[in-house]
């Protein structure tokens, strides 16, 4: 699995290339797989946000918005035109999100997980790609209470989850994200990605101008 586009705070501290220096923008995500998924979605509408999405990923190795503050706050000492988004999955057991600090954007996803915005059957066929298993994982998806919060996507996707055992053949995340149509991408990622855009100075996808929500910092922050 390639490591491009991806830092940690501790890593940018050790060595910092030239263009780390001149990034005005950070993208501060959970894990590596958020940024795969995030890549392969942003693909789909525009090659400018799947750049600024692989170039200005900060990984966080989990549910860590002070760190992602701590870090953020280090970087704007450096240039006060420094802006920030801070993707987190909606776990209220976690840390609790800081309120408000200027530049820096935080967006809880309103479902559970980013996994949770993949359990679209049509494209985990197309992913497999078997179309011999589009009536079974539909039965599998249609067996399970997919409260939109309550739903461990998590659990239900991956190499060795319950859909992968199911179908007897593994699942990669990143790789449903990658078989999604244009027309199956959820609302709630159009309204991080217009947030990323604005922060990142990205023109907004010419497919998801209709969609552009009000750019004030309270639309961003869902939790």
């Amino acid at each position: 699995m390639s490591n491009a586009g991806r830092r940690s705070p501790s890593s940018e501290r050790r060595r910092k290339p030239p263009e780390a220096a001149r990034n005005r923008f950070y993208l501060y995500l959970e894990g590596p797989g958020d940024q795969e998924i995030l890549r392969s979605w942003a693909r789909r509408l525009s090659h400018p946000l799947e750049k600024a999405i692989n170039e200005s990923s900060v990984i966080m190795g989990g549910r860590r918005p002070a760190r992602a503050l701590e870090h953020f706050r280090a970087r704007r000492d450096e240039d006060s035109s420094v802006r920030g988004v801070c993707v987190l999955d909606h776990d209220d057991r976690e840390e609790p999100v800081p309120r408000a600090e200027p530049g820096l954007e935080f967006f809880t996803w309103p479902r559970r997980h980013i996994e949770s915005y993949l359990l679209v059957a049509p494209a985990i066929r197309r992913h497999t790609r078997n179309t011999a298993h589009l009536e079974q994982i539909e039965r599998f998806l249609d067996g399970r209470d997919l409260g939109p919060v309550a739903t461990h996507a998590k659990s239900l996707l991956g190499r060795h989850g319950d859909l992968s055992k199911a179908l007897g053949q593994p699942i990669w995340a990143a790789g449903v994200a990658q078989a999604m149509r244009r027309e199956e991408i959820h609302e709630d990622v159009h309204t991080l990605f217009a947030c990323i855009c604005h922060c990142a100075a990205v023109p907004v996808p010419e497919t998801m101008r209709a969609r552009e929500p009000d750019t004030h910092h309270a639309r961003w922050q869902i939790d």
